[in-house]
């Protein structure tokens, strides 16, 4: 798993501070911007700002219930309020959150798959999510890994010009290989 974290930290880096390329025109306005520090201090304990997120992904929703960037982030914090959920005892409210965190993030990437703020975000919830699910998180984690796929692909311009810069020949586009897909799929 070692050579899988180190390239997708570095995406992760990479993308929340990079262009809006891949998204929509109507995406432009980083709708992460609006809600990512409260998510993430959210999933750090302080649940006020975990509400708040999750109201104005609400809002939005409700003004709009095919804005996929809502949709997805809405979706990563039913999943974490799942987990949440299994941590208490409570596996009936656990798997029901699961579930609907899970269908929200997938009905994104419907409306948006070339959104690289659809992508990430249910990406990492995905690589996140799995890490305590044993061999039973592979098809989640192979689906986060093709979410990291995707948004290289869409942005292969920028990452050839960030390795010309950094003196890499090959730079982070040596990650996504058919060959490299090949060998990650089936276990090796």
């Amino acid at each position: 798993m070692k050579r899988l974290t180190s390239p997708v930290a570095l995406l992760c880096m990479l993308l929340l501070g990079a262009g809006t390329s891949g998204q929509s025109p109507a995406s432009r306005d980083r709708f992460d911007m609006l809600v990512r520090a409260d998510f993430f201090a959210g999933f750090a304990g302080d649940q006020a700002r975990l509400q708040r997120a999750m109201e104005r992904c609400e809002r939005t929703l409700t003004d709009n219930p095919k804005h996929a960037e809502a949709l997805v982030w809405h979706g990563g914090g039913v999943v974490f309020q799942a987990g949440a959920a299994f941590a208490r005892g409570d596996t009936k409210s656990g798997s029901e959150m699961w579930e609907r965190g899970l269908k929200e993030m997938n009905d994104a990437v419907v409306l948006e798959p070339d959104n690289v703020g659809v992508r990430i975000p249910r990406g990492a919830t995905l690589l996140q999510a799995t890490m305590s699910l044993g061999n039973a998180g592979r098809p989640l984690l192979e689906q986060a890994v093709g979410d990291y796929e995707h948004v290289l692909a869409l942005q292969a311009a920028y990452f050839r010009a960030a390795s010309c810069s950094s003196g890499s020949p090959k730079g982070i586009a040596a990650w996504v290989s058919p060959k490299r897909r090949a060998r990650t799929s089936n276990g090796s």
